[in-house]
């Protein structure tokens, strides 16, 4: 397999204040990297001296990296590596990531009022269709709530679906009640 991608820090590396991902993988990048991080020899260090290298001392070089992430806020780092053309981007958690510049111009979230847990968040539909979309999506439906149908959909009759639910061997939210 590919060193890197089997590397026990082949993940987001730690920031000041919180995560982000990095990828300098071509000799350019990672030259720049290393000014960046204040360590510019190390692309003198045969260890990284080129993809080749880095790729088969990958654990060392993610080593590295996460070192050296350790000292800056991401968005200090964010800031430098825009400068440096150096591919990174933040690793939000998932508060975060309703604050996210790109996720609220494209409208991925959508707040709206379900009908039995109020006000919730909603991913947006990925994708459009000329014809047969619902103009607006339905709630999501409660634990239960289309058991009868479902059941009824993989040829279950009246009798066989009412066995299920009295054997609780399905649920529906009537039975709640």
């Amino acid at each position: 397999g590919d060193n890197r991608l089997l590397a026990s820090e082949y993940r987001p590396a730690p920031t000041k204040d919180g995560y982000i991902t990095i990828s300098p993988n071509t000799d350019a990048q990672a030259f720049a990297f290393f000014e960046c991080i204040g360590q510019p020899s190390l692309k003198d260090d045969p260890r990284f001296s080129s993809a080749a290298a880095r790729t088969e001392n990958a654990d060392d070089y993610f080593q590295v990296r996460t070192q050296g992430l350790a000292e800056k806020t991401t968005d200090e780092w964010m800031e430098i590596f825009a400068a440096a053309d150096i591919p990174a981007a933040r690793y939000n958690s998932i508060d975060d990531l309703f604050e996210d510049p790109h996720l609220k111009d494209v409208g991925f979230f959508q707040t709206e009022q379900h009908p039995t847990e109020g006000s919730i968040h909603r991913t947006k539909i990925p994708n459009s269709f000329s014809g047969g979309m619902l103009q607006t999506p339905l709630p999501a439906p409660r634990l239960g709530e289309n058991t009868v149908e479902v059941l009824a959909e993989f040829g279950f009759d009246e009798k066989e679906i009412q066995q299920l639910i009295d054997n609780r061997a399905a649920f529906t939210t009537a039975a709640e009640s």
